[in-house]
């Protein structure tokens, strides 16, 4: 069984460098499709969003541009992975690439039990659980969300950030 992954990232600008995200994950075969959650204020930021989309296969979901500050972070990313149409989503924000990549795209489908991946930092010793799947888990929390749920982690990086 082959599963593709979904990014899901958002942005109330800093556009130029969302393109070095998609070139990271959807350029390098990583992810198939994108959902971008439009916060954005300026009409020549849109412009260049639409530019994306047939090249990365981005979808855009329009938000308010105070959404996040009435509904929290959890409320977007839920909101953007209900609109994926795969089962594994990863999320990332505007500006983060990949620095090595442990086999994500291997790792995601070999024929394994495990509903969420992590990666690392090169600095930081953190385990970002941000690969997940939607049917399974879901963010929670206003600020500093997370994924919850049936946690069943695959328990090594899929790539380092």
């Amino acid at each position: 069984m082959s599963r593709n992954i979904t990014l899901i990232t958002m942005g109330a600008g800093n556009i130029i460098v969302l393109e070095e995200t998609l070139k990271s994950f959807v350029g390098s075969g990583i992810c198939n499709e994108v959902i971008y959650g439009d916060l954005l204020l300026f009409k020549e930021d849109e412009l260049i969003v639409k530019s994306y989309q047939d090249k990365y296969n981005l979808k855009v979901v329009k938000f308010h541009f105070n959404y996040i500050f009435k509904n929290g972070f959890a409320s977007v990313l839920n909101e953007l992975s209900s609109h994926a149409s795969n089962d594994l989503v990863i999320y990332m924000n505007t500006s983060e690439v990949i620095g090595k990549n442990n086999g994500i795209t291997e790792i995601v489908n070999k024929n394994i039990d495990c509903n969420t991946f992590y990666f690392d930092h090169a600095t930081d010793p953190h385990r970002w659980y941000r690969c997940y799947n939607r049917h399974e888990l879901r963010w929670s929390g206003m600020i500093h969300e997370e994924v919850v749920g049936e946690h069943k982690p695959y328990h090594k990086p899929i790539f380092t950030m």
